[in-house]
């Protein structure tokens, strides 16, 4: 098996749908299976994906344990070689898993991959980053992004002054979509499972790295995300959800200001 492609859904069952008929549709000459993982999201998901993509594995989590909880229960089920983290509010371009588990196969150096992210409409993703400071999740996090929406600090964050359009070493990727080989995923201990949500991406880049591997940021290969920064849009309990996970991570790795 080439790759295995894990997704954890909860309560996403059109955009899961609009995923899944992406990557069968993606005429993938892989050997690769697709697992769902699903949250008990109790909204129709198990049944759709059970009643039209008879070819994918289906796991029933009688219980929403978080993200990184999902994906280490897939991952722990997978066969492939290559394990490919996508999130189910995402559509596969044609070519896109072809080319990232080729990049990875030329570069055994390189534990993890993320593809280019792009919005519906074309337009690019600031999804490879810099690690967070005090300063940066101010400015992402309160009103004073507003005020300083010019920061060279937050276009530093961003990345704002690279091109994306040839690979590059980075500190971390958006989760939205990341491979890496199932012996990678393994050696760093899997996805940290204290994060129940948010940065829990940013935490297994900065332990692959620490364990002497690459994250590469690859454009070669194109993933539409709907992404929605819902944490971003008024207090709310995923905004608690991102300040805690936050106050975990500086807590593992030391408060940066």
């Amino acid at each position: 098996m080439d790759v295995s492609i894990l997704i954890v859904n909860y309560k996403t069952r059109e955009l899961l749908r609009q995923c899944l008929s992406s990557i069968f549709a993606s005429g993938c000459s892989l050997e690769f299976e697709v697992i769902v993982l699903d949250n008990d999201s109790r909204d129709g998901s198990v049944e759709m994906v059970r009643e039209e993509f008879p070819r994918v594995s289906l796991i029933e989590h009688g219980r929403n344990g978080g993200l990184s909880h999902g994906n280490n229960l897939a991952a722990a089920a997978a066969r492939g070689k290559y394990l490919l983290f996508l999130n189910p509010d995402t559509v596969v371009r044609s070519g896109s898993l072809e080319k990232m588990a080729a990049y990875m196969q030329d570069h055994p150096e390189v534990g993890i991959l993320g593809p280019k992210l792009v919005y519906p409409d074309g337009e690019l993703q600031d999804s490879c980053r810099s690690f967070y400071s005090i300063r940066t999740i101010i400015l992402r996090r309160t009103f004073f992004g507003k005020l300083f929406s010019d920061s060279r600090l937050l276009r530093l964050h961003l990345m704002e002054d690279y091109k994306h359009d040839v690979p590059r070493e980075v500190d971390w990727m958006l989760g939205a979509c990341l491979m890496m080989p199932k012996s990678v995923w393994s050696a760093v201990g899997g996805w940290d499972e204290g994060y129940r949500l948010y940065f829990e991406d940013v935490d297994i880049c900065r332990r692959a790295e620490t364990d002497g591997y690459r994250v590469v940021y690859f454009p070669g290969a194109t993933v539409i995300h709907h992404h929605r920064r819902d944490s971003a849009r008024g207090f709310s309990l995923k905004t608690v959800r991102h300040i805690v996970s936050a106050i975990r991570f500086f807590s593992k790795y030391g408060w940066k200001w």
